[in-house]
């Protein structure tokens, strides 16, 4: 299974391998009460999928143009290859630098949690 990002313009897809470890979530932004006749009300606002994606063996470019992205605060697609017709419009929610560790021994390869969450 594959993941690939990309921003809106043309020619900056990155291919993510998914460590064993990938998680999806779905998120619901809900308001729940009950009346005072005993009937239950519940109002669902909004649901937001996340993603966290711990990724090793990112080549240099693939690293910058995803902290790139991520300092920018850059809107982006993401597309399942499982899944292919479905894109989703994701932004990279990390607190920190999403890929910055080396992979030993080498020097131009690196790994990182990616966080991605729809808006």
């Amino acid at each position: 299974m594959s993941l690939i990002i990309f921003p809106s313009s043309p020619g900056d897809n990155v291919i993510l391998e998914p460590e064993w470890d990938y998680e999806t979530n779905d998120i619901q932004n809900r308001n729940e009460h009950i009346s005072r006749s005993g009937r239950r009300y519940l109002y669902i606002w909004a649901t937001m999928s996340r993603w966290k994606i711990p990724v090793s063996f990112i080549a240099s470019q693939d690293a910058s143009y995803i902290n790139s992205w991520w300092q920018s605060g850059t809107a982006l697609y993401l597309v399942d290859t499982l899944r292919p017709t479905i894109t989703n419009s994701v932004m990279i929610l990390n607190t920190s630098l999403p890929v910055g560790k080396y992979v030993q021994p080498y020097t131009t390869l690196y790994a990182g949690d990616i966080t991605l969450g729809t808006y």
